[in-house]
């Protein structure tokens, strides 16, 4: 196969792979993170919505899963994760703090500040602190694998 040919199969099967990324996300129930606490950046609160800014209901998972990114979209290792024992949504959560109806898979790692951290891989999260104040900055896994890419290409 020569260049040419082996480069258009390449671009197709990454099109492809991205439409079928994009297939399976919007099958899924939409959901929001927000970081309303972040005072302890070791164990922040974490509010896991169907509404944007932490409204609406709480949302029913299978399993959540924690693990650490690097800025150009590698995962590092798993944080923490915890399965429901029952059909319970999750709202706002304590990392580290296993909820009621939940039982723990993995026990939760302190979550360092300037350090992204991924929810499912679904949306990412990281804490900062600029002075005594401590930021946080959320995005959804379209904006932070963008930014990712970008990364690796520098």
């Amino acid at each position: 196969m020569d260049k040419k040919n082996w480069l258009k199969g390449k671009r197709l099967s990454t099109c492809l792979l991205v439409m079928l990324s994009f297939s399976v996300v919007s099958c899924q129930e939409q959901w929001y993170v927000t970081v309303p606490d972040a005072s302890d950046p070791s164990a922040p609160v974490i509010c896991i919505s169907k509404g944007k800014n932490c409204s609406g209901d709480g949302v029913i998972f299978n399993t959540l899963l924690f693990s650490q990114y690097t800025e150009d979209g590698r995962e590092l290792e798993r944080m923490w994760a915890i399965k429901p024992t029952e059909n319970v949504p999750v709202k706002d959560l304590k990392y580290g703090v296993v909820p009621s109806g939940w039982r723990e898979l993995q026990p939760a790692r302190p979550l360092r500040l300037g350090d992204w951290y991924a929810i499912n891989s679904h949306f990412y999260f990281r804490m900062t602190k600029v002075g005594e104040t401590i930021n946080n900055e959320v995005r959804s896994v379209i904006e932070f694998m963008g930014q990712a890419h970008s990364k690796r290409n520098q």
